[in-house]
């Protein structure tokens, strides 16, 4: 678990290089070194190094949500001039379904960040044409879904209930239907402990 969050500390700084690439488009040459700069600051950032070592999903999480940045900024970039640049559909399903996929892992790993996908998918399409807006955030929403699908299904089979993803905390996701939930919530219908499978 530490060699993969090792690796995928190194794959977000290199995303961080290529979003910051994406956002300054054709700099002047004495900006080239921002987007290098970037993704080293990242890189020897001590908190970074620190939770390299730490078997949790953070390392995970960060490398999603630059993720869903790149994405984001690539899509709205797409748009240029009042007219669809990449109009063939296979393209448009391939970008804004991998914002959905990651999007869902973003969502079951830390529940608080859908607002901020449902904004950059929004924003990445700002502009565009209503009926290609609305085909690109279908196709966001519909690969979201079936991102969390599992596990929905899962803590049906398991509680009963239909449950998705919480603001309870990382990984909640994952064991929900099988741990305590608090006094707010319907008591399960087995006994369990306080703590995930």
């Amino acid at each position: 678990a530490r060699f993969l969050n090792i690796v995928l500390d190194s794959i977000t700084a290199l995303i961080l290089y290529f979003t910051a690439r994406e956002l300054l488009g054709d700099c002047p040459p004495s900006n080239r070194a921002f987007p290098f700069t970037c993704g080293l600051l990242y890189a020897i950032n001590p908190i970074t190094i620190y939770m390299s070592g730490v078997t949790m999903t953070e390392v995970f999480f960060s490398t999603v949500l630059v993720t869903l940045f790149l994405l984001a900024v690539r899509n709205s970039r797409r748009h240029l001039g009042g007219s669809y640049v990449v109009s063939r559909v296979r393209k448009q399903i391939m970008t804004f379904g991998l914002s959905g996929v990651f999007g869902g892992l973003a969502a079951l790993t830390k529940a608080n960040v859908v607002p901020v996908w449902a904004f950059l998918v929004y924003r990445s399409t700002f502009g565009w044409r209503t009926r290609k807006q609305s085909q690109a955030i279908v196709i966001a929403g519909l690969l979201f879904s079936l991102t969390i699908a599992p596990w929905v299904v899962r803590n049906w089979l398991v509680s009963g209930r239909a449950v998705a993803f919480s603001s309870h905390g990382p990984g909640w996701a994952y064991c929900a239907g099988t741990v305590y939930q608090g006094p707010f919530f319907e008591p399960l219908p087995f006994s369990a402990s306080h703590e995930s499978e």
